[in-house]
């Protein structure tokens, strides 16, 4: 026993404030929400899509297009309705698309995931890069990609475009995953005029070949995911290069596909046309270092 009151008291406060510790949360604990993306408003131009284009999704000349109006949304989220009911904010019902534009800020480094899940097609870029390819014309389809991000602060731009009757709908969320995941190599890169012919979409005999060297590798190494990118020179017409780079990329993912699906690799097939070259399109060697497929492994 303490003789003296003043001690008792002392021990009295001190277990007191331990036990208030113990049983209650820190306030600045940090949970799941203060790690995921946060968003600046979405804000949206809406384009008519010419009819004769409806089947080609985004192309680069919508943007060019006139805004019919402008709007501006919290978050991109719209289930999916039928088109008797009008399309929030937009006074069209079919053949338009909207290009969102928002800051994104990304609170820690570390994997992200994106998911776009939307009737008809979808598209996000991040800081101008190609993430989630959802596009064409289909029923609500849900894509989605994780990705290795630094904190800071990243333009978004968003592409959603709706054909024909008889639904609608659009939805974009994302998450923080955890710690940033390690690329198992450095993206394998491979000369498009091998896999395939000149100005073609359909594999050569020696692009069946190689495709199956990388499966047996994808079934030794245990990998995950595969991010197929396509890639064109700049001759001929910007849309038409944009296709052509979406078809090759198409066609490797289906065969890749058909040849794992009892490993069941996620694959994602991404056409970038003559955007991103690997060298000044100013001669012949350049171009064709240009014309190439390269493989993202995970």
């Amino acid at each position: 026993m303490f003789k003296d009151p003043l001690s008792y008291m002392w021990v009295f406060l001190c277990g007191a404030i331990i036990t208030s510790i113990l049983c209650f949360p820190i306030s600045t604990a940090i949970g799941q929400s203060d790690l995921d993306p946060r968003f600046t408003n979405f804000d949206g131009t809406v384009h008519q899509i010419p009819y004769d284009s409806l089947l080609l999704g985004y192309r680069p000349y919508v943007e060019d297009l006139d805004t019919l109006s402008k709007l501006s949304w919290k978050k991109v989220f719209v289930r999916v309705l039928e088109t008797k009911d009008p399309f929030p904010d937009v006074s069209l019902r079919t053949e338009f698309a909207i290009i969102f534009k928002s800051q994104m800020m990304i609170p820690k480094d570390g994997q992200y995931e994106f998911i776009l899940a939307s009737d008809d097609g979808t598209k996000l870029w991040i800081d101008d890069e190609l993430v989630l390819d959802n596009d064409f014309v289909h029923a609500m389809k849900v894509a989605r990609d994780t990705i290795n991000l630094k904190r800071g602060l990243y333009p978004i731009k968003l592409w959603y475009y709706q054909a024909f009757p008889s639904k609608y709908g659009v939805i974009f969320d994302s998450r923080y995953i955890g710690p940033e995941k390690e690329e198992i190599s450095e993206p394998i890169v491979w000369d498009g005029d091998i896999l395939f012919d000149f100005d073609h979409y359909v594999l050569s005999d020696e692009g069946f070949r190689m495709l199956d060297d990388l499966v047996t590798v994808i079934n030794s190494k245990g990998i995950d995911e595969i991010t197929i990118r396509g890639h064109t020179d700049s001759i001929g017409p910007e849309d038409y290069n944009y296709t052509l780079s979406e078809k090759r990329a198409q066609a490797i993912k289906d065969y890749i596909e058909d040849a794992t699906k009892e490993i069941q690799v996620q694959l994602i097939a991404i056409g970038y046309g003559e955007e991103q070259p690997r060298v000044p399109n100013t001669t012949a060697a350049n171009r064709a270092k240009n014309r190439r497929v390269e493989f993202v492994l995970r």
